[in-house]
């Protein structure tokens, strides 16, 4: 625990949780955490669009089958209504369930994802790391959810993580960039808003 005080000199953000182990340099197990609000808009959005789904479903199946033009574009339009569900179904189960595990060695980073049972897993040599990337992913204005996630530039660009809390991907950041010896791009944070004072308790 020493390595992340005396490099950040500050606690180790909720979700993270630092592993000294006798096969690795250093283990981070990591789970989603923060960003309520963003979820909770997730599940109404959810639920109001599948009563949505439901209706023109019931309105087209209750309309005699005629091939048309019309018959066909109505159901394009369903097919479409019905992915963007499972789309955003399937991200709220990535922002729910999403574990991840660092494991740090002397010439790679090894990242196990873990999804509900479904793993795989990225390698990243060391030397192979061209940069360290903090992005700004979400809250281009003071209406919509400020977020920031992780980039890795090697030999493809990996996200490490995404639609977190500024101080997770600064954390991460800081302490892969010390590991690789590689500079670590990240914003300033004195000069970001955020949106209000509701939402920064889900920060914590």
């Amino acid at each position: 625990m020493s390595f992340s005080n005396n490099l950040f000199n500050e606690p180790i953000p909720k979700g993270f949780k630092l592993i000294i182990s006798d096969h690795h340099d250093y283990i981070i197990k990591y789970k989603r955490t923060g960003m309520g609000c963003m979820n909770i808009f997730l599940i109404f959005f959810l639920i109001f669009w599948l009563f949505f789904c439901i209706f023109f479903t019931w309105g087209f199946l209750s309309t005699s089958i005629s091939i048309s033009l019309e018959y066909l574009k109505s159901l394009l339009l369903i097919l479409v209504i019905w992915s963007v569900e499972i789309i955003f179904f399937l991200e709220l189960i990535r922002f729910l369930f999403c574990h991840k595990t660092f494991y740090f060695n002397q010439n790679q980073l090894i990242i196990k994802t873990n999804i509900l049972g479904i793993q795989w897993q990225d390698i990243i040599l060391k030397k192979s790391i061209k940069g360290i990337y903090q992005v700004k992913d979400g809250g281009e204005d003071e209406d919509t959810f400020t977020s920031w996630g992780l980039e890795i530039i090697a030999h493809d660009k990996i996200t490490l993580i995404y639609r977190q809390p500024y101080k997770k991907s600064y954390w991460l950041g800081k302490f892969i960039a010390h590991w690789s010896g590689i500079d670590f791009s990240y914003y300033n944070r004195k000069d970001i808003k955020f949106i209000t004072s509701l939402f920064n308790k889900y920060d914590q």
